[in-house]
């Protein structure tokens, strides 16, 4: 059953914008009602048009262009299950089968009655797949590998794949190909994407310094946490922290 992290339904969003590069460790569902956005994903631009949805698997990088006034409803969730998807997104036209899942989960989640979450997930749950993943999960869980994720996000600054591997007792080779037989990303992609998240969120804050920034997330070395840092963003930390906060 999906657990719901955020939800939004018909939000008008006026302001012509886009958002920053950033990844999330669950999956997010898109339903544009009108106007027009733009996903990025790999580099690669995906137009969506009203009536258009769009998935987005976890742990991909990505951006939104709004370059329109539009109207939209979101859904962010977790499912209990892991599904062995290699694609990054899914785009599919509205069909009155999927229409008829959206509006049941809509009207059960803001209700009022104590399971309307718990229904609510189960409506979501159907709808992702019946109509985006088509498969059961049933022998694609692989908890070593869940294992593997949940140390590196344990160890942030310290881990590498020899270590993840170590931790796993298994082969480097080993936990690079399925690690990313599972996950659809190396261990290392992984690990630099979680890290440039977290130093975006340090960054935000404003509570640290660059040079400490850099250390807790595993680089010694101020120049080349700033170079991996321009290379993920475009900007350099200091250039990020003056143009997004001050």
């Amino acid at each position: 059953m999906a657990v719901i992290h955020f939800c939004s339904h018909n939000l008008h969003l006026e302001k012509i914008h886009s958002t920053p590069s950033h990844y999330h460790e669950f999956w997010q569902l898109d339903w544009l009602k009108s106007g027009q956005h733009i996903a990025e994903i790999d580099k690669k631009k995906i137009r969506i048009r009203p009536g258009d949805l769009l998935l987005i698997r976890p742990y991909t990088e990505h951006i939104i262009h709004y370059p329109v006034p539009s109207v939209i409803s979101t859904v962010k969730f977790s499912l209990d299950d892991n599904y062995l998807v290699r694609r990054k997104y899914f785009l599919s036209k509205l069909c009155t089968g999927k229409k008829h899942l959206l509006k049941k989960f809509y009207h059960e989640y803001v209700g009022t009655h104590c399971r309307r979450e718990y229904i609510a997930g189960c409506y979501i749950d159907i709808l992702i797949i019946k109509y985006f993943l088509g498969c059961s999960p049933a022998a694609l869980r692989d908890r070593l590998m869940e294992t593997a994720l949940e140390y590196m996000h344990g160890h942030l600054a310290a881990a590498d794949n020899a270590s993840i591997a170590e931790h796993c007792g298994i082969t480097v080779n080993h936990l690079v190909r399925r690690f990313r037989r599972y996950y659809g990303e190396t261990p290392g992609r992984i690990l630099l994407s979680r890290k440039m998240h977290h130093a975006r969120r340090l960054i935000r804050s404003g509570l640290k310094g660059i040079r400490e920034i850099a250390e807790q997330c595993g680089y010694n070395d101020e120049f080349a946490f700033s170079k991996a840092f321009k290379k993920n963003t475009g900007l350099s930390p200091s250039k990020y922290r003056n143009l997004k906060f001050h």
